[in-house]
């Protein structure tokens, strides 16, 4: 546990950690501080009371973290993406949980809130306006009722009421009562105008390019941090030092438990670090069905999950635990040796894929997968005209539907869309009874499909940390040269 952490270099990672202020009420006591750009936290707790996470320029993420505070608790003016976060107000009064900074309409700012859940001890209000032109949305949110019944509150300055952006769509709850919110806020009414928001929003300020990932090595140094003695490192900020200025060799910083009184900066000019602590039993989620909740969105380029679990009910990855449409999205990805379970409780698909004309390439392809449920379901359906899925040497349970595939309604698809089985097996594998506009692969044709080459994949997939070096000798040969 860390008691003040600042980071203000670019492409920081933050896992499993808990970043904590402990001086509590009477002033203002900042855990977090995020100023570099492209920061990425997951699995977090981030633990204050007033001002506890300063978001404050850059582009942000945060994956299912857990944000405690009081007044005015996430606040900033970054662009930032909250996603499946648990927000929890110590307010003893009508406090606030944001405040964001953004200072004219052409700053490309804003905070994002997606399946997250607001809890507290006493009332509060959703956010106030930092800056002139504040903007904050809150999206398939569970609001308890601490949240009252106004929404949001303009700082005691009413010409702020026709600057600020504050929106909210599909929330649930108590708190998500819209009857009595301030006319100067606003609700999405469309998912298309809602989902072309955050599409926009999320990767705007898109021309500052990471280093690719040819340009930086594959071998990634890992420095141990163990307050006993038999890591590398007994503080975690004697292991960010040891990191060399404008390194561009990633660096993985694996903290061992306990409590870390210490704090921490990382350099603006120290790229390209993980720092991990040990990955918890229990997370901070919630499940409704009903609505469509998206677990993870994936829309950055050459992006690798290992072992992972994705959970959801509707839409659960928009690029495996899902009911409808819990696979959609239009990028060209390889599912490799996955399990995908649909909990639908009646008609579903497991896949929407996007795909919009014949010249994308894109498209799902699910290679030695496992397809498990509660009900039956179909493999997909065209959320995009010329939607493209493939489903080779995977094994089909009883769920699946004998018709296998559906048109959404809309015949015309069904001469434009690609999908196609090969060799899969179960008793949902059984062809005899599929609709007549999907086939089965060839054995020629289905070579480009089984292997990674569809994604280009050979050139940048690799596990994390599958070649490391040792901290000392690592350190010594990126210093050389360096007078």
């Amino acid at each position: 546990m860390a008691l003040y952490f600042t980071v203000l270099a670019s492409d920081f990672v933050g896992r499993y950690l808990t970043i904590q202020n402990t001086y509590g009420p009477g002033a203002k006591a900042v855990a977090l501080r995020v100023s570099g750009d492209r920061a990425s936290f997951f699995g977090c707790r981030i633990l204050s009371y007033q001002d506890t996470l300063l978001d404050d320029t850059g582009r942000h993420y945060y994956s299912n973290c857990y944000i405690e505070g009081a007044v005015d608790f996430i606040f900033g003016n970054a662009a930032s993406l909250f996603e499946r976060c648990h927000l929890h107000t110590l307010s003893e009064g009508d406090a606030s949980i944001t405040a964001q900074q953004r200072e004219s309409p052409s700053e490309e700012t804003g905070f994002t809130f997606l399946g997250c859940k607001i809890t507290g001890v006493r009332t509060a209000v959703l956010g106030r306006p930092w800056g002139p032109y504040s903007r904050v949305i809150f999206a398939l949110i569970y609001m308890s009722n601490v949240i009252l019944s106004q929404g949001w509150d303009d700082w005691g300055d009413s010409s702020k009421q026709s600057t600020v952006f504050y929106r909210e769509y599909k929330r649930y709850g108590p708190g998500a009562n819209n009857r009595k919110r301030v006319e100067w806020s606003q609700h999405f009414v469309t998912m298309a105008a809602f989902i072309f928001f955050v599409i926009m929003f999320t990767l705007m300020a898109s021309t500052t390019p990471r280093a690719d990932a040819a340009e930086t090595s594959a071998v990634a140094v890992v420095i141990r941090v163990d307050q006993s003695g038999k890591g590398d490192y007994k503080k975690i900020q004697d292991a960010i030092d040891a990191v060399p200025s404008n390194n561009k060799q990633p660096f993985f910083i694996l903290v061992k438990p306990g409590i870390y009184n210490e704090k921490i900066i990382v350099p603006g000019d120290k790229p390209f670090i993980t720092v991990s602590g040990s990955k918890t039993n229990s997370t901070n989620t919630f499940r409704r069905h009903g609505i469509q909740a998206v677990a993870l969105r994936v829309s950055g380029d050459r992006v690798v999950f290992l072992g992972c679990k994705i959970l959801g009910y509707q839409d659960t990855l928009l690029d495996e635990n899902g009911a409808v449409d819990f696979i959609c999205g239009n990028a060209a990805s390889l599912f490799e040796r996955c399990h995908l379970h649909t909990l639908s409780e009646k008609f579903s698909a497991i896949t929407a894929q996007q795909r919009g004309s014949p010249t994308e390439e894109t498209g799902f392809t699910f290679l030695g997968c496992k397809i498990t449920g509660e009900r039956t379901a179909i493999l997909g359906r065209p959320w995009g005209s010329y939607s493209r899925v493939i489903f080779a040497l995977t094994y089909m349970s009883n769920v699946i539907q004998p018709r296998g595939w559906d048109d959404w309604g809309d015949a015309i698809k069904q001469s434009t869309v690609f999908y196609k089985e090969y060799k899969c097996y179960g008793p949902g594998a059984n062809t005899s009874k599929r609709v007549e506009w999907s086939q089965k692969l060839a054995a020629e044709e289905a070579k480009v499909f089984l292997t990674k080459s569809m994604i280009g994949g050979k050139s940048w997939i690799r596990s994390t940390l599958k070649h490391v070096k040792k901290v000392s000798t690592a350190i010594s040969n990126n210093s050389t040269g360096h007078s």
